[in-house]
């Protein structure tokens, strides 16, 4: 199971399907299994044995059916006695009591809007099965407290301080925070780096904070940044926990996805 936690209840950072880190464990083990050459029924009878103490407690047996009935839809291979299990949870509200308990009226209404979506998916026609791959499994080598450039496509450089790790099925991926850095030439000195303000946008999270800070990783190998990315200093404190709401960037998108931030972020 991932082990960030930035949300209100454990591993949860907003109302999609997908946006909870259980759910993500449950559908990245399920397109694990089956790219390793087993049938749905095979990895579904292995899921639950290894969910067995998750499936006992309600919320997590509700999170379990949704994400596994929605991945088994998406990749062609939705069984019926899965897809029944995520329809009851749907229909009696089971999965929307922990959202309830949260007193936010707002959130319980998009969580369930996203439950009527799913609902309607299962019942519609599934596509044809998806061929899926083994998964690809990325680990950093970037610890907490390293600063690494990033080597533009302008020649400029950027610096990332890597605050945390993400960790789940796929590997585990550095947590960073975007320094207030864009120039040519790259400062080294641990002054300077410990004393660089983080970026912080205009943009906000489901809780309504500022974005700030974000996770990086891609699915296949082809999109590591290689000779693009260089560490640059170690044990730089820190600004910001990296238990706060984070987003995804993809490695691929990265070269585009700068100038994207540094024109979005909050004026000093």
């Amino acid at each position: 199971m991932a082990k960030l936690i930035i949300s209100y209840f454990m591993g949860t950072f907003g109302t999609a399907i997908f946006s909870d880190d259980f759910a993500c464990d449950i559908r990245d083990e399920f397109k694990e299994l089956i790219g390793e050459g087993m049938r749905s029924e095979e990895a579904t009878k292995s899921l639950i044995e290894t969910n067995a103490e998750a499936l006992s407690i309600d919320d997590e047996a509700s999170v379990f059916w949704l994400s596994l009935a929605s991945v088994q839809w998406q990749t062609g291979r939705l069984l019926e006695e899965v897809k029944q299990k995520a329809i009851e949870v749907i229909d009696t509200d089971a999965d929307l009591k922990r959202w309830e308990l949260e007193g936010d009226e707002k959130l319980v209404a998009k969580r369930k809007k996203e439950l009527i979506k799913l609902k309607e998916k299962l019942l519609s026609q599934q596509p044809q099965q998806k061929k899926i791959a083994k998964v690809y499994r990325e680990f950093t080598p970037f610890e907490i407290g390293d600063v690494f450039s990033y080597s533009h496509s302008s020649g400029k450089f950027a610096l990332f301080r890597v605050i945390g790790h993400y960790e789940d099925n796929g590997g585990r991926k550095p947590i960073c925070e975007l320094l207030d850095f864009f120039n040519t030439t790259i400062p080294t000195d641990k002054e300077s780096l410990e004393k660089m303000a983080f970026i912080t946008l205009q943009q906000k999270d489901f809780l309504g904070r500022n974005k700030s800070t974000f996770f990086l990783g891609d699915v296949k190998q082809k999109y590591e940044p290689k000779d693009k990315v260089k560490l640059i200093a170690q044990n730089i404190k820190v600004m910001q926990d990296a238990k706060r709401p984070s987003y995804h960037i993809f490695w691929r998108d990265l070269d585009e996805s700068i100038p994207e931030l540094f024109a979005s972020k909050i004026s000093s």
